[in-house]
């Protein structure tokens, strides 16, 4: 979001340059006959949409790293975020929602530290192939009243 305002502001301010510079010519050269409004309109729109095209040429230039650096995010080891968990759901109750897919390896529910209540998501670990299985068949899926999220996991920071 951050960049997408930046961008935006960078092309009005370029727009706004080219406009200034084709008004200022415009009165040094003696095209003063022209209606120096609709030169300084034409300017801007001329030096917006060149501003917009520049910076959306470095954007996509910029995309290939971005799309890499997402893909290693993301683990391929087994482990799985599991999301919008009932918060009174346990780790048992999880290892068998997850037992019909392959062999639990672990299962990490996540608590407040002060009433070591559930915060309504864990990490459960299977292996490779049976996360993907788990992953298509639980996500979305209802469970207790409540739409399970499932995707892989993302390592630590």
């Amino acid at each position: 979001m951050k960049a997408c305002r930046q961008a935006i502001v960078s092309s009005a301010l370029f727009g706004l340059m080219l406009a200034v510079a084709g008004y200022l010519l415009a009165g040094l050269t003696g095209l003063s006959a022209l209606n120096s409004g609709s030169l300084f309109a034409t300017g801007l729109m001329l030096g917006t949409l060149a501003g917009a095209g520049w910076i959306g040429h470095r954007s996509r230039r910029a995309q290939p790293r971005a799309k890499a650096a997402a893909s290693e995010a993301q683990t391929t080891d087994g482990n799985l975020f599991v999301g919008n968990l009932p918060f009174e759901t346990d780790e048992q109750e999880l290892r068998q929602l997850f037992s019909p897919y392959g062999k639990v390896l672990a299962v990490r529910l996540m608590r407040e530290r002060r009433s070591n209540r559930s915060r309504g998501y864990a990490f459960v670990e299977l292996s490779p192939a049976d996360a993907g299985k788990a992953t298509a068949a639980l996500n979305d899926c209802d469970y207790k009243g409540r739409k399970l999220r499932i995707n892989p996991a993302k390592r630590e920071r």
